[in-house]
């Protein structure tokens, strides 16, 4: 019965002690999902600035070829 009685005393620190632990891995959890949103996001952003980059690489390269061209043209032309 003495025991019983220190067990129940304990029950509220068991209690804040799961509570605490829960607590703690919900944070953990969080902190991961916040990571790997943000490493995400930079890749989402690098893939973005990859591909303006290749457009815009592209439309110089399509311009400098059209415009090649057409001088070529233009002195077998003449």
């Amino acid at each position: 019965m003495r025991y019983e009685g220190a067990s129940s005393c304990l029950q509220p620190y068991r209690n804040a002690s799961v509570l605490l632990s829960a607590l703690v891995d919900r944070q953990l959890f969080e902190s991961k999902r916040r990571t790997d949103e943000r490493s995400l996001a930079g890749i989402t952003s690098r893939q973005r600035t990859a591909a303006a980059t290749v457009s815009a690489i592209s439309r110089n390269y399509k311009d400098d070829w059209d415009g090649g061209e057409n001088a070529i043209s233009h002195k077998t032309e003449q």
